[in-house]
């Protein structure tokens, strides 16, 4: 079921799934994983997560290349306050416990501008913000052409970090694209 915010979008998002809504129960997971450094969370929130993974990979099967599981990158100075990329680390369990770690792609998308937190701020300033924040790393080595992608996060406000992101992967030729989060505000 599409919510009205993805139907009123023109985002190159195929799909965009959530686990769980953000909400007080996955508040009490999301927080401290994010920003009290309770990495050892990644598995739990991975295994919850993978399930709907596997379904998203499967509707690729059929494309010549395999799905690059790719999260959404954090600015290196965001990166080095927090010490490590929370989509990364849950990207890293999920691709394990799928046993497709030839398919977790950590390094091609970046993001190429320190960007401000988007906590407090609407659609229309966040997409202001975003705009030209990512970035494709070496495009020589990186045949995205047609490659699937599949996007991982751990809360998905309004959706657009994942729409910038998409947005750069396409014009790089990258599709089709979908997105999983381990929450979705409501």
């Amino acid at each position: 079921m599409l919510c009205a915010l993805c139907l009123d979008d023109d985002s190159p998002l195929r799909n965009r799934r959530a686990v769980l809504h953000y909400d007080d129960a996955s508040k009490a997971l999301i927080l401290p994983f994010k920003h009290a450094s309770r990495v050892d969370l990644a598995p739990l929130m991975a295994q919850m997560m993978a399930p709907q993974c596997r379904t998203l990979l499967r509707q690729n099967t059929n494309d010549k290349k395999q799905t690059k599981v790719i999260p959404i990158p954090l600015h290196i100075t965001r990166r080095a306050y927090r010490r490590y990329n929370q989509s990364a680390e849950l990207a890293r369990e999920i691709c394990t416990l799928l046993n497709c770690r030839s398919q977790l792609d950590v390094t091609s998308l970046y993001r190429k501008r320190a960007t401000s937190s988007l906590a407090r701020h609407n659609k229309a300033k966040r997409d202001k913000i975003l705009r030209h924040a990512f970035a494709i790393r070496d495009r020589n080595s990186l045949n995205l052409e047609g490659c699937p992608i599949l996007l991982i996060d751990d809360v998905m406000t309004t959706g657009r970090t994942a729409h910038h992101a998409a947005l750069c992967l396409a014009a790089h030729g990258a599709g089709p694209i979908d997105c999983l989060t381990f929450a979705r505000v409501q």
